[in-house]
């Protein structure tokens, strides 16, 4: 697969630099137009913990 690990780089990089803390935000708790809805879904602490230490393994759900 010649895009995982450019594609991999890149989403490490927002990860590990908070960048993805700012576009989470910004597309799960704020409005959004053009009628201003919000998902009003924050970010859970499992997936701060996920952002903090980045894989590339599946979710395992109990």
């Amino acid at each position: 697969m010649p895009l995982k690990k450019p594609a991999d780089n890149v989403i490490t990089g927002l990860m590990k630099d908070g960048s993805i803390d700012a576009m989470y935000s910004k597309l799960s708790t704020q409005p959004v137009p053009p009628k201003e809805f919000s998902l009003d879904f924050p970010l859970s602490e499992d997936m701060r913990a996920l952002f903090k230490n980045p894989n590339d393994k599946a979710l395992d759900w109990p």
